[in-house]
């Protein structure tokens, strides 16, 4: 099945910036907790498999 080319839409570029800069406390101690926790591993694992 051949790739589907997603046209390069700009405001996407700026969403996903306002994402990464805005994050909330739920998401900051999330990211906290699966950084010091064996969880990464498992998903670079993963993804290196893939």
């Amino acid at each position: 099945m051949p790739r589907t080319i997603i046209p390069y839409n700009p405001r996407l570029k700026e969403l996903a910036r306002k994402l990464r800069n805005d994050s909330t406390i739920g998401e900051i101690l999330l990211w906290k907790e699966l950084k010091g926790n064996k969880v990464m591993d498992m998903i670079s694992i993963a993804k290196s498999l893939c």
